[in-house]
């Protein structure tokens, strides 16, 4: 079967039947399956060998689409273990010296596992023995009949084509004779220094189990490893070869598995177990279909500057139409259709050849000299997929404008921008695409409240109206004409203002001119308004009458300043009240810019020490004016003498008040 368009489902060992469905326009599949090898033996410490390797069959076989095929994934043998495997292996004898269970066959089957439903079969390396006496190597599995290494009676026979292997005789646990499809299993022996024989291979006929001994002392006691079970081929199969995995050559080393150089072979499937375990066995199924869709994997709508390679590889994956099936092998040609661009070597079309997976990737792509759209197109017979990339001007982004731009909470706008510099002084930038997007959750907005702004100003240039995004935080802008402006370096900016809820510090905008993104101008967000001690400090004496510790609030140029609540908190363990004993006062008092009084009157906390003002008018409508707040307290006879204050909290900002001092 050719290798273009080829497809591959692979089925590894799961412990159970597995059924693969012919795609549609599917008339012949390649089958490929590698059997279990045999498991070695249980002890590492004895002199037994290991468990032989398992078979290789390939061939083509007709079939319909829409047909179901049964397929049978051989577990490999276990070492030391007197349960059968998965796909039909005999079993071991477990005792003081364990032999392994013969591996699995793996196979594809038309209906059912039976012999008159077969199609392709491997069959699975016999079992090691288990014994401190050199024995010889279990069989391998497959072929018209497993392989063997110097096999005497004691050893089961491979399987054949016509008759399940033999049992291994002269001892105390004749092994039991392969059978259609299953391996012997090992004579079961649970006497005193039993040393075991191996399990046989699954396979069209199996492999016969070894026989185990009784008596360790004696040299001529040995027991005997299991036979491989035979591959088979259908007379439906064309091009079928079938071939027997390599008996275990050594003392505790498996054999390896037949087919090992077949490039859809992968390590360790079917090997024989040394000590331990063999490999499980493989099924490979292939079939070439008709390229049905080009997918784009990656590459697409970048862009680069003159005479730059795209840092991106032009990948694409070749399928079925369905999208469902990778198609390896598929020749795809990738050919510059539109713009300058070239593959190494100059050349405008290059071709490649999908892989393992389907994907096709081509080799790097250089920009030329000029400017502008480059198109390729990927294609595989009638299929095609377009890449749409951008060759844009060589300039540089970043900041620009004075070095910060300083805006207060709810006050006017600022102008944060960037500056973009030419990097090649014969070419033009050309026309760009300009974004500009608020940071998350500082509290900026475009504009004012009042009057939002979504302009963008390219200094010597023109004003672009921007489209807002509906989250409202990103402006952009199309076809910026950055050649109109005068000079190598460009300046452009927007008009952004900080909401009195704004984050206090520094941030910035960004701006992403082409593909190539920058910060702003950085932006410093101050208070909207200060808080502060107001006045000279007071002077109260214990016991005697009130005094007025308060406050000075002034605006740092913010437009109408929400009302805000103000809470005022006595000292710890001062002995201060509100008002007197007497004649409680629980007001605060603004004296605002415009030298008009208000009050308020608060709410008490339950421990008397704080008093809380809700909707307070600061009173401080332009830049720069102030007002002062205060609430009326005493001293009692036991607050200290000495200087203390009050706790002013105006929105979240925070402030002692005038400084009092108790005689």
């Amino acid at each position: 079967m050719s290798k273009a368009n080829l497809a591959t489902q692979r089925f590894t060992y799961t412990g159970a039947d597995q059924f693969a469905t012919v795609p549609a326009g599917v008339t012949h599949v390649e089958i490929k399956v590698w059997g279990a090898g045999g498991g070695g033996a249980g002890d590492p410490g004895n002199s037994g060998r290991g468990g032989g390797g398992g078979g290789f069959s390939t061939g083509t076989v007709a079939v319909a689409p829409g047909q179901r095929l049964l397929v049978v994934v051989g577990q490999g043998g276990q070492a030391g273990s007197a349960a059968r495997t998965y796909g039909q292996g005999g079993a071991g004898s477990r005792s003081d010296y364990p032999g392994g269970s013969g591996g699995g066959l793996s196979g594809v089957f038309r209906d059912s596992l039976a012999q008159a439903q077969a199609l392709v079969i491997a069959g699975g390396g016999g079992g090691a023995t288990g014994t401190r006496n050199p024995g010889v190597g279990a069989g391998g599995g497959g072929g018209l009949s497993g392989s063997t290494a110097g096999r005497d009676a004691r050893d089961g026979s491979p399987g054949t084509q016509t008759a399940g292997g033999v049992g291994g005789t002269g001892g105390v646990a004749p092994g039991v004779a392969g059978a259609a499809l299953w391996g012997g299993n090992a004579g079961q022996n649970a006497g005193k220094f039993t040393m075991s024989g191996g399990g046989g291979g699954g396979g069209y006929w199996g492999g016969g189990g070894g026989v185990s001994q009784a008596n360790s002392n004696d040299a001529h006691q040995i027991p005997g490893v299991g036979g491989g079970g035979s591959g088979y081929l259908a007379s439906a199969v064309s091009g079928g070869v079938t071939t027997a995995g390599q008996a275990a050559p050594a003392k505790s080393t498996g054999g390896l598995a037949a087919g090992n150089d077949n490039p859809d072979y992968q390590p360790g499937v079917g090997n024989g177990g040394g000590s331990h375990n063999g490999g499980h066995g493989l099924v490979v199924l292939q079939w070439q279909v008709t390229v049905g869709l080009l997918q784009v994997v990656s590459g697409d709508g970048q862009t680069t500057e003159p005479s730059e390679k795209f840092a991106d590889p032009l990948v694409v994956k070749a399928c079925s139409a369905d999208g469902k099936t990778p198609i390896a092998g598929t020749v795809v040609t990738f050919t510059v259709t539109e713009g300058d661009a070239s593959f190494p070597g100059g050349g405008r079309s290059v071709s490649v050849t999908a892989n393992g997976n389907g994907l096709a990737t081509a080799p790097a792509l250089t920009a030329g000299a000029g400017q502008g759209p480059v198109k390729v197109t990927a294609q595989a017979g009638g299929v095609r997929a377009v890449y749409s990339l951008k060759v844009t001007p060589a300039f540089e982004v970043g900041p620009g404008g004075p070095p910060d731009v300083r805006l207060v909470q709810g006050a006017d706008v600022g102008y944060p921008g960037v500056r973009v510099r030419a990097t090649n002084s014969t070419g033009p930038i050309g026309l760009q695409k300009v974004e500009v997007r608020l940071p998350a959750g500082q509290g900026l907005r475009w504009g004012t409240e009042g009057m939002p702004d979504y302009q963008l100003t390219v200094l010597g240039g023109d004003v672009y109206q921007g489209q807002l995004s509906a989250d409202r935080m990103t402006l952009t802008f199309d076809d910026v004409d950055l050649d109109k402006a005068p000079g190598q370096e460009k300046v452009m900016w927007v008009a952004v203002s900080a909401d009195h809820d704004a984050s206090l510090g520094t941030t910035s905008l960004t701006f992403t001119v082409g593909a190539k993104s920058t910060a702003s101008t950085p932006i410093v967000v101050t208070p909207d308004f200060t808080v502060s001690p107001g006045g000279s400090p007071v002077t109260a004496e214990r016991a005697g009458a009130v005094v007025y510790p308060g406050v000075e609030v002034r605006s740092n140029g913010s437009q109408s300043i929400p009302l805000q609540t103000v809470t005022a908190v006595l000292p710890a363990d001062a002995a201060l009240r509100f008002g007197t004993p007497d004649s409680p006062d629980h007001q605060l008092t603004v004296w605002g810019a415009d030298g008009n009084e208000t009050f308020y009157v608060g709410s008490i906390s339950d421990d008397g020490q704080t008093l809380s003002f809700s909707d307070v008018d600061l009173a401080i409508p332009e830049d720069g004016s102030q007002s002062v707040m205060w609430v009326c307290v005493s001293a009692s006879d036991d607050t200290p003498h000495g200087t203390t204050s009050v706790q002013f909290t105006v929105g979240d900002r925070i402030s002692q008040s005038t400084a009092i001092d108790v005689i």
